[in-house]
């Protein structure tokens, strides 16, 4: 289950566009991807969101943390 760990993702700068550049040798699918990062499912009811800035990171941890202490999320886990 730690190979989401051999993922990374970079953002990188193509024809004056930003995109993400997710090189991924796992066997983890990618359910999707957006400016801060892209998630992975690591089984039936667990996923991962690898992210290109650790600060993004961490205000949406604090973000999702604020929503299970609200009721609004069943559970959380951030590593």
């Amino acid at each position: 289950m730690n190979d989401f760990k051999l993922i990374r993702v970079e953002r990188i700068e193509k024809n004056g566009k930003k995109e993400l550049l997710i090189p991924n040798p796992t066997t983890l699918k990618l359910i999707g991807a957006g400016s801060q990062g892209a998630v992975f499912q690591l089984d039936e009811d667990i996923c991962v969101k690898i992210y290109v800035n650790p600060n993004a990171a961490n205000k949406e941890g604090k973000a999702l943390e604020a929503a299970l202490f609200r009721g609004y999320m069943k559970w959380v886990r951030t590593m």
